[in-house]
């Protein structure tokens, strides 16, 4: 399985660690902490380097998932994810997942006025990008507009099953608004969806 696989490769950098720098053993203790389902030590090993390495992007990067994924084994909220995604933002401006990120976290502070900033910002960086309907979801669900949610659920409808996902996933994650989850989840089992959807 892929979970035997990752274990294994991770296995196998511990025991070829010693041909690594310090600074990459760091982050490789780190990265397996987080691997683990240990979040305050993961979290306590990435401020570390970082205080040595504060231009460090990857491991601003490992802290930001850390502390947006794996919060909910602490209780808590994601957005403390905010100062490393905004610090990866500062070194790498057009970082789209730092933005896809940050716009969960602006709509858990149902900062509207943001959460459209990052939108437009994404939007002129990947025009293209499928996930924008899960900011639109963001955004149609945080402000309570009805119009906007049914615009939002018609472009679902039409949308593969990851983004029909991930939309709902997202809206758990930040609203828990177990009507708006209903209604997303039932999209994927309508008669009328199309198997390659």
């Amino acid at each position: 399985t892929r979970r035997d696989l990752v274990s294994e490769a991770a296995a196998q950098a511990v025991r070829l660690s010693d041909r690594l720098s310090d600074h990459y053993q760091r982050l490789l203790e780190a990265r397996l902490a987080a691997r683990r389902g240990e979040p305050i030590e993961a979290e306590h090993l990435y401020r570390s380097i970082l205080r040595s390495h504060p231009e460090d992007v990857e491991a601003w990067f490992q802290l930001s998932e850390v502390l947006s994924h794996h919060v909910y084994l602490t209780g808590v909220s994601s957005a403390t994810s905010r100062e490393p995604w905004t610090r990866i933002l500062e070194l790498e401006p057009d970082f789209v997942m730092g933005l896809w990120h940050l716009a969960r976290v602006a709509a858990l502070e149902r900062d509207m006025a943001e959460l459209q900033q990052i939108s437009d910002r994404i939007h002129a960086l990947n025009p293209e990008a499928d996930r924008l309907v899960e900011i639109m979801a963001l955004q149609a669900f945080g402000a309570d507009d009805a119009d906007a949610q049914r615009e939002v659920l018609a472009t679902l409808r039409e949308s593969n099953d990851a983004i029909v996902g991930v939309s709902g996933w997202s809206l758990a994650l930040v609203y828990d608004d177990m009507d708006a989850i209903a209604t997303i989840a039932e999209l994927m089992t309508e008669p009328t969806r199309s198997p390659d959807s």
